[in-house]
């Protein structure tokens, strides 16, 4: 990691911390795969064990998955 830098915005009275784009792009990654790792969950607990997914929900997951797939490898993740 590069550099955090803090900051304080007492106007407005947020503060946070800013972060590289490498980071970034790390917590991105981080999190397309948490969420489409939770749908292949849910998918296959479905398909087994018959849990309830609502049907519109169904070719809905398939496409995000598909799609998270491929944002993914913008980022140089292949799985």
């Amino acid at each position: 990691m590069e550099q955090l830098e803090l900051f304080e915005d007492k106007q407005n009275r947020r503060f946070g911390v800013y972060i590289d784009h490498e980071t970034a792009d790390r917590i991105t990654v981080a999190n397309l795969k948490s969420y489409r790792d939770s749908m292949i969950e849910s998918l296959k607990d479905h398909r087994e064990n018959g849990s309830w997914l609502h049907p519109d929900d169904l070719p809905q997951m398939e496409r995000s998955i598909e799609a998270i797939r491929i944002v993914l490898k913008d980022y140089g993740e292949y799985d």
